[in-house]
């Protein structure tokens, strides 16, 4: 079965989320239930090339570890 792990934090975390999750599939969604709500999918690397962009309340979902028995 699948496990998702869901965050609120700030952006800066990102960084020990790569060190302590590894690369794994996040979905960032800003601004939920607001006019500019977006979802940005992707690896955390790829995600962090953008981070400094974004603005406002984010939560991060994290995919489980698939590499577990």
């Amino acid at each position: 079965f699948l496990i998702l792990i869901t965050f609120l934090l700030a952006t800066k975390t990102l960084k020990l989320m790569l060190e302590i999750f590894g690369d794994r599939e996040i979905a960032l969604c800003r601004e939920i239930t607001k006019k500019h709500e977006e979802i940005i999918r992707g690896k955390i690397s790829e995600v962090l090339n953008i981070i400094d962009e974004l603005k406002g309340e984010m939560v991060i979902i994290v995919s489980g570890n698939i590499n577990v028995i």
